[in-house]
């Protein structure tokens, strides 16, 4: 079957839904004919995310096509509304060209009733994460969480919906470390995205040195922190930290951690799969709002966070102890390239 797989991310957005995209292609292409579908704007960061993930899935491989200029993902203005129904079109015109059986797409831009139409007449049309109004048009919606609202899948007819745990996707090393044991050797890592645009960073580091001063900690420095050398000249003067420059060094460091602080993503679930309490610390409403369903529906999976205040990371780390998520349920973490082959 030949299935066109698209994905988007930066640096300022996140690079979460990319890296599951282009997971997603590497662990289909050993079955399908892959062709991956981005904006020419994100091109390079999928390149590069695509080498650093070819380690584990060599010597399977997939090509890449660049689609329009202008990346479709929301900024500041209102320049992506145009891109994205550029995308859309590009996407569409692309999937009807190849002769694709299935498209793929990662994307939270509208899709249009004549677009997808269009498309109807040669592919299949499965949207993930899509949290647009058109997420009732595809052939297959899916959530690849534990915390779709009720509000987002109402719009989506029962038997188009898949959502869950086991729809999720998580990097191959984490899945790899999920199955391995290791010493705890770090009392705590922080993890705040690629971006931590809020800087949430340096205010975790003050309040766990305070908490736990002896002992190692490691905090990850993601590959956008406008504020690295802060981050590691706090660290130096608080002493105890280290350092870890992003990339598969932070699920060793996770594994080697007592506990973990970080951002709502896909960490969470990375984090949940290996069985580290974990503390969550969302960058704003939404993904709050999405880590408290997440929790009601799975209370075992994390801490929320009240903020990045001492008393508030004192709760989480002088929790009681039997915060571990059912060995059932955290073997479904990470099953989608499984389930998708069974859908298509």
């Amino acid at each position: 079957m030949k299935l066109m797989i698209h994905g988007e991310g930066d640096s300022a957005k996140g690079l979460g839904h990319l890296v599951r995209a282009l997971g997603l292609a590497f662990e289909l292409s050993p079955q399908h004919e892959i062709i991956f579908a981005v904006s020419a704007a994100n091109l390079s960061t999928a390149e590069a995310l695509k080498s650093q993930l070819s380690k584990w899935y060599a010597p399977h491989d997939f090509s890449i096509i660049a689609l329009g200029e202008i990346s479709p993902l929301p900024h500041g203005d209102n320049g992506w509304r145009t891109a994205a129904s550029a995308t859309q079109a590009a996407l569409v015109k692309a999937a009807k060209s190849a002769n694709i059986d299935v498209l793929i797409s990662d994307g939270k831009f509208e899709w249009s009733p004549s677009e997808v139409e269009q498309l109807a007449t040669t592919a299949k049309l499965i949207l993930i994460d899509n949290l647009a109004p058109s997420r009732g048009l595809a052939d297959f919606v899916i959530y690849p969480t534990g915390h779709a609202s009720d509000e987002m899948i109402a719009p989506i007819k029962p038997e188009r919906l898949r959502t869950g745990l086991e729809w999720s996707w998580i990097h191959p090393a984490a899945k790899k470390l999920s199955q391995a044991s290791a010493s705890q050797t770090l009392q705590c890592t922080i993890s705040m995205g690629g971006a931590d645009p809020e800087q949430l960073t340096l205010r975790l580091m003050k309040a766990i040195s305070t908490i736990l001063p002896e002992g190692k900690k490691a905090v990850v420095i993601g590959r956008s922190f406008s504020h690295a050398a802060e981050v590691k000249a706090l660290g130096n003067q608080l002493k105890n930290w280290e350092f870890i420059d992003g990339g598969e060094s932070a699920f060793e460091a996770f594994k080697k951690s007592k506990s973990v602080v970080c951002a709502f993503g896909i960490t969470v679930y990375e984090c949940m799969a290996m069985g580290i309490p974990t503390g969550i610390v969302p960058h704003d409403y939404d993904s709050a709002a999405d880590a408290n369903l997440l929790l009601k529906r799975y209370p075992n999976a994390g801490f929320l966070l009240k903020d990045t205040s001492e008393e508030s990371v004192r709760i989480f780390l002088n929790r009681k102890k039997n915060d571990t998520l059912d060995s059932t349920l955290t073997s479904k973490i990470g099953q989608l390239s499984t389930q998708i082959s069974a859908l298509i």
